[in-house]
């Protein structure tokens, strides 16, 4: 291939060896952008994927951080399936070992007898996700600011950083009252637990 400074590579932009996708970093990878070694995946920056984007080892599945997991999204290891963070589970969201059943959730330090998959899928998981949640957000300058300084001309803008607070506030103001008074009905909600942790005090 091209621009390949390893060796035996039939890809382009590699710079290991045995390569034969593109932009690997690594050996024997046949996917794309890949850092570690042996990958058939994609922007796999650790050994033996199949899968894409893992940074694990020996996964099969995407987006996994742990190692030998068939399913997407765990950071445990021999998991089967997805968003696990213990061993040997078959099932969601699990942190234990050897389960086939999918945990229940707390909500508000209470369990809420949903699981986490249930959650996702529920209107009170889209009403939370119904307004973007900024820690930053880019700021033009204003056409006087760039005529009185010219850096502030050249670069355009500035990226302003919100506490976690301040966030939680426009995250809050910015959300219709119909996804409010959603968010205000989550099982065992608590007014009290809720402005401890963002700031924002609502009647039940």
């Amino acid at each position: 291939g091209d621009y390949n400074t390893g060796y035996y590579n039939t890809g382009y932009y590699n710079t290991g060896d045995y390569n034969t996708g593109y932009y690997n970093t690594g050996y024997y990878n046949t996917g794309s952008r890949n850092t570690g070694y042996y990958n058939t995946g994609y922007y796999n920056t650790g050994y033996y994927n199949t899968g894409s984007r893992n940074i694990g080892y020996y996964n099969t599945g995407d987006y996994n951080t742990g190692y030998y997991n068939t399913g997407d999204y765990n950071t445990g290891s021999r998991n089967t399936g997805d968003y696990n963070t213990g061993m040997f589970n078959s099932c969601n969201y699990s942190n234990g070992f050897f389960n086939t059943k999918s945990p229940t959730v707390n909500i508000f330090n209470v369990d809420s007898g949903m699981t986490a998959s249930e959650f996702r899928e529920s209107k009170y998981y889209y009403a939370l996700i119904s307004t973007p949640f900024k820690l930053t957000k880019w700021i033009e300058y204003t056409e006087e600011e760039k005529q009185a300084d010219k850096e502030k001309e050249l670069i355009g803008g500035y990226l302003k950083k919100y506490t976690f607070y301040e966030a939680c506030e426009n995250w809050w103001n910015e959300m219709s009252d119909e996804n409010k008074e959603i968010i205000k009905s989550i099982p065992n909600f608590n007014a009290e637990i809720f402005k401890e942790i963002t700031g924002i005090e609502v009647e039940e």
